[in-house]
């Protein structure tokens, strides 16, 4: 469950068809930005950016909530855009 005490913002993400494939290669993605996903296919925990956050798959989407920046100069935006395009790349694989 997403603790909304550390909640600094959340955002949507359509859930691809094949969420296990998805997970897998995105877990490779994310290495390329010193980034990390630690979870399974229904929750878990997402490093990006010097981000941390949670997810949570829901039936038509993932709910991503990040819980703490490690500059609160990096945008909101950036960091749900570089996420957004991971995930994007992973599914055209």
């Amino acid at each position: 469950m997403v603790n909304f005490k550390k909640q600094l913002f959340s955002f949507k993400i359509d859930k691809p068809q094949d969420i296990g494939v998805a997970f897998g290669k995105l877990k490779e993605e994310l290495k390329t930005l010193n980034g990390k996903l630690d979870g399974d296919e229904q929750r878990g925990l997402i490093t990006v950016l010097g981000t941390e956050g949670e997810y949570e798959v829901h039936e038509d989407y993932i709910l991503i909530t990040i819980t703490k920046k490690l500059s609160p100069l990096l945008p909101n935006k950036v960091i749900e855009k570089e996420i957004r395009e991971k995930l994007k790349e992973v599914q055209k694989c």
